[in-house]
């Protein structure tokens, strides 16, 4: 479980480094932040890697954002997240791109 609320100013919530390595993770919930533009960035990431590369989270069951009011994108990349049975978002108005992929087989390139 991940937990992330009232951090303010902070504009990037997981770089793309650490996002690699929560393979285990079942809850994340991120609220009242600010600033927040990304939740996923580049920082970390190789720059040789192929733009399709995606984010994969196998174990993630329930995720949660809430008064993330200058949230635009969750990922660049596609997050497959074949175990979800709970998404909330709440209040947060200028979300245009949320990438998930939930049925089990790879996404098609785009």
């Amino acid at each position: 479980m991940l937990n992330i609320y009232d951090c303010g100013k902070m504009k990037m919530l997981l770089p793309w480094s650490l996002v690699q390595n929560l393979l285990s993770l079942q809850k994340l919930d991120v609220s009242n932040f600010d600033e927040m533009e990304e939740k996923i960035g580049d920082h970390g990431r190789d720059p040789t890697a192929k733009s399709s590369d995606n984010v994969t989270l196998p174990k993630l069951k329930d995720f949660s954002l809430k008064n993330l009011s200058k949230l635009k994108i969750i990922c660049k990349w596609t997050m497959i997240c074949d175990s979800i049975e709970s998404i909330s978002i709440l209040n947060c108005t200028v979300l245009k791109k949320f990438p998930l992929h939930l049925d089990g087989q790879p996404p098609a390139p785009s």
